[in-house]
């Protein structure tokens, strides 16, 4: 009977879309950087949407694959949920999880799914579907 009780919770545990992760399709839809003068501009806007235009975030191992076919592992920082951000960062530079990262928003109490990517001084948003 213990063992059936433990094998239950077991299940019911990695049935548990938080537990699993998600993986989401996302789309840039605006970006914005810091310019020389000081203010906030949309310099080479259109290159970095092209680059942000379709991407892949695996939430339970934090990987990301590129539109270019490109497959990067992050390091998630923080599992995503029902009112938590999933935050994830590049893992070849820890000592720059403070410039580069990304979080994607799926709380329950929001109509759609979001992302913001931060790298150094520019900011990428856009939407994120659950991918089938």
């Amino acid at each position: 009977m213990k063992g059936a009780i433990i094998g239950l919770a077991a299940a019911l545990v990695v049935a548990s879309p938080a537990a699993a992760g998600k993986l989401y399709r996302c789309t840039g839809r605006d970006v914005v950087a810091a310019e020389e003068d000081g203010t906030v501009g949309r310099t080479n806007r259109d290159f970095w949407l092209g680059y942000y235009r379709s991407f892949f975030v695996d939430t339970d191992t934090g990987s990301i694959r590129w539109s270019s076919g490109k497959l990067e592992e992050w390091l998630v920082t923080q599992k995503g949920g029902s009112s938590n951000d999933f935050v994830a960062t590049p893992r070849s530079s820890l000592s720059g999880a403070s410039t580069d990262f990304i979080r994607v928003t799926g709380w329950e109490r929001r109509p759609s799914v979001t992302f913001l990517v931060f790298r150094l001084s520019m900011m990428i948003t856009g939407t994120c579907e659950v991918a089938q």
